[in-house]
C-alpha cells in the first residue's frame, strides 16, 4: 500500500474515518508541519485532536465537516501595524469625514501598541450608531482592508441571542 499524509487523503476523500486512530496512523504517514512564530499569531486548534475527534464520530456528515476543518490552516496570524497604516489612515480621514474621532481612536491606539512587540493591532469595542446611509458599513470595511483584518457584518435588528454576539453562532 503507498502511504500519502493525511492532507492528501482528506484531499481525495479517502481518509479511512471509519477505522480506529491506531488502524488509520498505520495507513497513513502525517506532515511535519513547521511550527510557526508564536509573534505572528496563534494556533486555533490542534490537527491531533481534530483528527481524535474524526475517529470518535459516528455520524458522517460531521466527520466531512471535521474533515474540512482538517484541510484548514490552524494558525491565524494576527495583524500587525505598520507605518503604511497611518497614512492609510490619514486618507480614510478625508474620504469619512464623519468618522475623525473613531479614526483618532486607531491612531492613537496603534500608535501605542506600536511600541510593543509584536506589534499587534489591538483597538477596543466601538459601537457606530446613526441614521442608515450615513456610511458606518463602508467605513468599517474599508478601515478593515487598511488594518488587514476580517469584517464580519452583524445587524443587531435581528440578533436575539448572547452567544450570537460573543462569536459564538454556528454558522461562524
Amino acid at each position: 500500500m503507498d502511504y500519502e499524509s493525511v492532507r492528501d487523503l482528506i484531499d481525495k476523500e479517502s481518509l479511512p474515518l471509519s477505522t480506529n486512530l491506531e488502524e488509520a496512523y498505520d495507513q497513513i504517514t502525517f506532515e511535519d508541519e513547521p511550527i510557526k512564530n508564536p509573534n505572528e499569531g496563534n494556533y486555533i486548534f490542534s490537527k491531533d485532536d481534530v483528527l481524535k475527534a474524526i475517529d470518535n464520530e459516528y455520524r458522517t456528515d460531521r466527520k466531512k465537516v471535521l474533515g474540512d476543518l482538517y484541510k484548514e490552516d490552524n494558525f491565524k496570524y494576527y495583524a500587525m501595524i505598520d507605518q503604511n497604516i497611518f497614512e492609510s489612515l490619514k486618507k480614510l480621514r478625508e474620504t469619512f469625514g464623519n468618522f475623525n474621532e473613531v479614526i483618532d481612536i486607531c491612531i492613537r491606539r496603534l500608535k501605542l501598541f506600536s511600541l510593543a512587540s509584536p506589534k499587534v493591532i489591538t483597538l477596543p469595542p466601538i459601537l457606530l450608531s446613526g441614521e442608515p446611509g450615513v456610511g458606518k458599513t463602508r467605513f468599517l470595511k474599508e478601515l478593515a482592508k487598511i488594518l488587514g483584518t476580517d469584517f464580519y457584518f452583524l445587524d443587531f435588528s435581528t440578533v436575539s441571542s448572547g452567544f450570537i454576539l460573543n462569536g459564538g453562532a454556528s454558522s461562524w
